[in-house]
C-alpha cells in the first residue's frame, strides 16, 4: 500500500521535502497545498524584483506546480489553504477557493512547513494603502506595482534588520528618499558592533536616513494612502510608501490546536 504525504506550505521547505520524499519513495502519493499563487520561488530575490534588478517575478521562481506534477508526480493545490487538522483520523481540512465547503484529505505522514509572517505592531493606519510588509512574491508584486504606478517620493522602512536593509536599497534604487527607523540602539541585531559601523556608514553614503531608539506610533494618511509616519515622540516623517520589517512569527497556530472528530481542540504529538 502507498504511503500517502501531505504537506502543508509549497515553498522552500516544503517543496523541498517534498522531492526528497519522491527519490526516497518512488510509490508515494505526495500532495501539497499552498495558499498563494507560487511554489518554489527564490524569496531573497523580491527586494531586486522590486528594486528593478530583476525584471520579472517569473525570473524568481525555480519551479511551477505543473512542473513538479509533470517531473516529479507531485500534487500541489495552489491557492489551497489547510484550516484544521484532524489528527485522531489523519485527516486535514482545507479550503478550496472554487467551492463554499472545506474538504477533507487523509494522510498517513504530515509535514507542516508554513514558515513565518510579518510581526506587525498594532499601531494605527495599518490598512492604508502604501503600508507593505514582505513575506511572499505575491507581496513583492504589489509593492513593485504601487512603486510604478504611485512614484513615491519619501519611503520609510520600520526596521533595521535584514529586510529593512534589503528594502533600503531596493528604495533607494528607485530614487525614493528613504528613512529607516529602528527602536533599538542598534542595527542588524545578529551582528557585532564592528559590522554595524560599517553598514551604517554604507547606508548613510548612500543617502538613507537612519532614526534609532525611535518608534513609530502611527501612520497617517490622506484619502486612504499614506502620506506620513508618526513617531513615539510626535515628530512626523514624510512618507508615500513604508514597509513593516519588525521581525516574524512562527506560522504554528494550525500545529498548537488541531482539532479532533468531536470538535474539541487537542495537541499534536
Amino acid at each position: 500500500m502507498r504511503n500517502r504525504f501531505i504537506i502543508i506550505g509549497g515553498v522552500a521547505a516544503g517543496m523541498s521535502a517534498a522531492s526528497k520524499i519522491r527519490s526516497l519513495d518512488p510509490e508515494a502519493e505526495i500532495t501539497v497545498f499552498e495558499k498563494s499563487s507560487y511554489v518554489s520561488y527564490i524569496a531573497c530575490g523580491m527586494p531586486y524584483y522590486i528594486g528593478k534588478i530583476v525584471d520579472s517575478p517569473e525570473r524568481l521562481i525555480a519551479y511551477d506546480a505543473m512542473f513538479f506534477k509533470q517531473k516529479r508526480n507531485i500534487d500541489v493545490f495552489l491557492h489551497h489553504e489547510v484550516s484544521k487538522i484532524i489528527p485522531n483520523r489523519k485527516t486535514v481540512m482545507v479550503k478550496n477557493p472554487d467551492h463554499t465547503e472545506d474538504k477533507e484529505y487523509t494522510y498517513d505522514k504530515l509535514l507542516i512547513a508554513t514558515g513565518a509572517r510579518p510581526f506587525v505592531p498594532p499601531i494605527k493606519g495599518l490598512s492604508l494603502d502604501g503600508v507593505n510588509t514582505l513575506r511572499n512574491l505575491e507581496d513583492g508584486i504589489g509593492i513593485r506595482h504601487f512603486i510604478d504606478t504611485r512614484l513615491p517620493k519619501n519611503g520609510v522602512i520600520m526596521g533595521a534588520g535584514y529586510i529593512g536593509m534589503e528594502m533600503a536599497e531596493a528604495f533607494v534604487s528607485r530614487g525614493i528618499q528613504t528613512t529607516i527607523v529602528e527602536k533599538m540602539p542598534d542595527i542588524l541585531g545578529t551582528m557585532d558592533n564592528e559590522i554595524n559601523e560599517i553598514v551604517e556608514q554604507e547606508i548613510k553614503t548612500n543617502g538613507v536616513s537612519l532614526i534609532k531608539t525611535k518608534a513609530i506610533s502611527e501612520f497617517e494618511g490622506i484619502k486612504g494612502v499614506i502620506n506620513k509616519a508618526i513617531l513615539e515622540n510626535g515628530d512626523s516623517l514624510e512618507a508615500d510608501i513604508a514597509l513593516i520589517g519588525a521581525g516574524i512569527r512562527p506560522n504554528s497556530e494550525i500545529a498548537d490546536k488541531p482539532v479532533s472528530t468531536s470538535g474539541k481542540a487537542v495537541r499534536s504529538r
